[in-house]
């Protein structure tokens, strides 16, 4: 059923490694105004909730103490989807600082595969001494 196909999820591995290859260069390109995007994010976030706990705070008074658990209950809901917001936001730049280590490490490795200067066939890329998952489970 091509209904539930992702498109980028059957992508061949050379498109893949054609994607991954445009994709860091750009992302290198455009990393400062990213992570600037996000602090910027996050500043927006904590400034929201800041005037909202005032404006919340000025609706407490004791008339307004029936409605208490539903208010409690509707903040609670707006607590965790603006925690889950943050954590993303902060996510992302963790990953725009620091990210992208896999890609490139996965670009470096084909490219010694296919310079011909690739590591001898003794040792494997994970340093185990094992060739691939066969290999491995023929040693147990």
């Amino acid at each position: 059923m091509k209904l539930f196909r992702l498109p980028w999820l059957w992508v061949s591995d050379d498109e893949y490694i054609a994607r991954l290859r445009r994709s860091i260069p750009l992302c290198d390109r455009w990393r400062p105004w990213f992570i600037v995007f996000g602090l910027g994010a996050l500043g927006g976030i904590i400034w929201l909730v800041s005037e909202s706990v005032q404006l919340l705070l000025q609706l407490l008074p004791p008339a307004n103490a029936p409605f208490a658990l539903q208010g409690f209950v509707t903040g609670a809901l707006l607590g965790f989807m603006v925690g889950a917001l943050i954590h993303r936001v902060v996510h992302f730049l963790v990953w725009m600082a620091f990210g992208q280590r896999a890609e490139r490490l996965l670009l470096k490795y084909l490219d010694s595969q296919n310079s011909g200067h690739s590591e001898s066939q003794e040792h494997a890329f994970d340093g185990s001494g094992f060739q691939d998952l066969d290999d491995r489970l023929r040693h147990w």
